[in-house]
């Protein structure tokens, strides 16, 4: 294995992702681990070979091997899904929404932005055109910032 390995762990992932998911999950509320980032662990695996890692789509192929030995084999084998956030249900909910429709038609608001297209655009999001909630929160997210830094 290249050196690019240990590398990767030391500089790439602990400057820079880990300190950014501890940051995150602590501001959440939530003590996140990373077993499989320890160095011993690393060795082994990195002498796993390639066929044993990677097996078309699904990855990790030797761990789901030995996962599916304890559990069904559909949830060994299915696939990463994350952590979603329901910003979108969040945002269209009446009993979530006050604060960003104040925000969207508040002070701040009036003077940066054309009143008209904001309503526009909060009322089609309201109304069911789902897609738009990533406008409604661009602006909305705009707005908080400006507020706290003008």
């Amino acid at each position: 294995m290249p050196r690019f390995g240990l590398r990767y762990i030391s500089l790439w992932l602990e400057g820079d992702i880990y300190l950014n998911t501890d940051r995150t999950s602590t501001a959440c509320g939530v003590e996140l681990h990373t077993p499989f980032s320890d160095l011993r662990l690393f060795n082994v695996a990195r002498k796993i070979p390639s066929s044993y890692q990677f097996d078309g789509e699904q990855n990790k192929v030797v761990f789901r091997m030995a996962a599916e030995s304890k559990l069904p084999h559909e949830v060994a084998f299915r696939k990463k899904v994350g952590f979603p956030v329901p910003v979108r249900k969040w945002l269209a909910d009446e009993r979530y929404n006050k604060p960003v429709e104040k925000a969207l038609f508040g002070e701040a608001s009036q003077k940066l932005f054309d009143q008209d297209a904001v309503r526009e655009l909060w009322t089609r999001f309201i109304g069911g055109e789902s897609l738009l909630w990533n406008r409604v929160y661009a602006v909305y997210v705009f707005l908080i910032w400006y507020e706290m830094k003008f």
